[in-house]
């Protein structure tokens, strides 16, 4: 692979994201029991390297924007990552 290319770029058949959208409490409940299924999918795929991240920036101020991001093999993790951005 060259310097620039993206997985999903390569593999878009491979790609699965959960987004998590605004949603009310009661359809929270149903969007967690989703992730909890792809959860335990990813974990039992013995080809499956699953990651779960998250960013926030400010809504006052003139802060950095920060993200984080676990990966795990099956249950084990193998990388931790935390960022600033612009």
């Amino acid at each position: 692979m060259e310097l620039g290319n993206r997985v999903l770029d390569h593999f878009p058949d491979h790609i699965v994201q959960h987004l998590a959208l605004k949603m009310s409490d009661n359809q929270y409940g149903d969007y967690i029991k989703q992730l909890d299924v792809a959860l335990l999918s990813a974990r039992q795929d013995v080809d499956c390297v699953h990651t779960s991240s998250d960013a926030s920036a400010p809504t006052k101020g003139a802060f950095q924007a920060l993200l984080a991001a676990l990966v795990f093999w099956g249950e084990a993790r193998i990388a931790h990552i935390v960022a600033v951005g612009g």
